[in-house]
């Protein structure tokens, strides 16, 4: 029996938003001019926070992308992700679409639990006979990409991941499984999320997790892997890419920005919130998506770190890096 041999995975589309601003451009401006978009929080009240900084989108209107009737079904999270789809869609030129070979992977850790905490907060507070049923769509992992799935008659597979930092990665990885498994020619992968309400802060500023040595100048806030760093600085925003099998998209003449060689994942198995002392179960994930992708170590040059400027992430993920690159590191 011949062996088929799975088709190449490229990127053809991309959709940004974040606090540099809506759309590609602004970011890479922000990423090339080494400019922070941490600033203090102005849309609730921190003088209780030990931590009054955030990196907020500023100047986002979801009735920009999405006709009212879908917007006020979605929290704000859920708005970034379907204007991020249709971003991507419009940079990728991708005009014509076959619904069946299309889909949608969305990853998401907090989806709309933030936008649900603010509402049941609004509830108790106004001793309010009746909650708004919509809260039962906003609140819902993947609420967003069956929304876009609609929008855009998008038939193919539409699926939800919400696994912790790792959410908008994981969406990425089932996309790319399902074009090598050719179960799709295209699939928007990405995700979204809307962090800066004052509950989550709550919770996370109990949990100690946010910098908090930083209120007085933002800016310098978000430091990993310095000596001087103090814990994560919360951000909303989100992307999304458009995923494309090489020869669809050769075929349509599109233009490529990457391509997608190969994807690993493993877990410590050791705690929910903390990594293990020693950083073998992320070498062995570096070491396997090396090998999947046929690319040797020496050919690395850039690293996008995971970086949470925590005081027991960095360490590991440093000590990750230097067992699998060695001198390359």
């Amino acid at each position: 029996m011949t062996e088929i041999s799975a088709p190449r995975v490229v990127v053809t589309g991309l959709g940004v938003i974040s606090s540099a601003g809506i759309g590609k451009k602004n970011l890479i401006n922000v990423l090339k001019n080494g400019i922070s978009c941490v600033e203090r929080i102005d849309t609730f009240n921190t003088d209780d926070l030990p931590s009054k900084i955030g990196a907020r989108v500023n100047g986002f209107n979801g009735l920009d992308f999405l006709e009212r009737k879908y917007a006020k079904k979605l929290d704000r999270a859920g708005q970034f992700f379907v204007a991020l789809c249709q971003m991507a869609l419009d940079d990728a030129h991708l005009e014509h679409i076959d619904p069946f070979r299309t889909g949608i992977c969305e990853g998401t850790s907090l989806g709309g639990i933030p936008h649900a905490l603010e509402e049941q907060e609004k509830y108790f507070s106004s001793n309010a006979k009746r909650i708004n049923p919509l809260i039962a769509i906003r609140a819902m992992t993947g609420a967003a990409g069956s929304i876009a799935a609609i929008i855009h008659n998008i038939k193919g597979p539409v699926s939800a991941a919400s696994n912790g930092s790792v959410s908008s990665a994981t969406a990425l990885m089932n996309a790319y499984n399902h074009l090598c498994q050719q179960q799709a020619d295209v699939i928007l992968a990405g995700g979204a999320e809307a962090p800066i309400v004052r509950q989550m802060y709550q919770i996370f500023c109990a949990a100690g997790m946010l910098s908090k040595n930083w209120n007085t100048c933002p800016q310098k806030a978000c430091r990993p892997f310095d000596r001087d760093r103090d814990g994560m600085t919360l951000g909303e925003g989100g992307a999304v890419l458009v995923l494309e099998n090489l020869e669809h998209a050769r075929k349509r003449g599109a233009r490529i920005y990457a391509e997608l060689a190969g994807i690993s994942i493993t877990n410590d198995a050791f705690s929910t919130v903390a990594p293990e002392g020693l950083p073998n179960s992320k070498v062995i994930a570096i070491k396997n998506v090396l090998k999947q992708a046929n690319i040797n170590k020496h050919d690395i040059d850039f690293i996008s770190a995971h970086g949470t400027s925590t005081r027991l992430n960095d360490p590991i993920e440093t000590k990750a890096i230097k067992n699998a690159f060695g001198q390359r590191a």
